[in-house]
């Protein structure tokens, strides 16, 4: 069980998990990392987007021993990355 999951990481595992069942756009995650700041950059967004990602697999791939490159599938489409 994870226990010590930040609030973006466990809000960014929830969107996932109800969403599990196909691709999601990195860029269609960028809603939930929004701080309700409309002059709010998108690097800003993206930044905290890849930070709480990169944070999340580690913790996921701790607790599970799978390795993180194996618990993010890649989609080529239209010469874009999705992860699901």
């Amino acid at each position: 069980m994870i226990v010590n999951l930040e609030e973006p990481e466990f809000l960014l595992l929830n969107y996932l998990a109800k969403n599990a069942l196909r691709f999601e756009s990195l860029n269609d995650l960028n809603h939930l990392f929004v701080n309700g700041n409309n002059s709010e950059n998108f690097s800003s967004i993206v930044k905290r987007r890849e930070i709480t990602l990169v944070t999340l697999l580690q913790k996921i791939s701790f607790i599970t021993a799978i390795p993180e490159k194996e618990l993010i599938i890649n989609s080529k489409k239209k010469d874009k990355s999705s992860k699901k």
